[in-house]
């Protein structure tokens, strides 16, 4: 196995799996590390100096967040010439709770949240329909609201 390799752990609250994890971090390793003890999992990423760089936030929230608020906005406009169409954004479970070692990613989530909540009231009284779906099954989307 060569450095630099990505790598999933589970079971690595603590035991071997803890142990394993923190071998292939000091090797050089990006470990993406699985548990069922959240405060255990914290632990191991503190012990192992886990952190996310700044460019990889960045790169986060320019996907999640700025580049879907982008498409919206480039489309809206006509939308609201047309005086049809609809919005779909689909949200994640991980816009709504936070997880150990998942912080960024519920950050960027959340955000998708909110602004998708604060659209789904704008849009309406422009005229433009808006529908927003955050289900961790699938299914239509909700209608718009009033």
């Amino acid at each position: 196995m060569g450095p630099g390799q990505s790598i999933l752990i589970t079971g690595a609250s603590s035991g071997i799996g803890r142990e394993a994890a923190m071998r292939l971090v000091r090797a050089g390793h990006l470990v993406l590390a699985g548990g069922r003890r959240p405060d255990a999992l914290a632990g191991l990423a503190r012990a192992a100096g886990g952190r996310l760089a700044d460019a990889d936030l960045r790169r986060l929230f320019d996907t999640n967040v700025f580049g879907l608020l982008a498409v919206t906005r480039a489309f809206v406009p006509a939308m609201r010439q047309r005086g049809a169409g609809r919005v779909v954004n689909v949200g994640s479970i991980m816009g709504r709770v936070a997880m150990p070692l998942l912080g960024a990613y519920n950050a960027s989530k959340h955000a998708v949240a909110a602004a998708t909540d604060a659209l789904r009231m704008e849009l309406p009284r422009s005229g433009s329909p808006w529908s927003w779906s955050n289900r961790a099954r699938s299914g239509p989307p909700s209608p718009p609201g009033p």
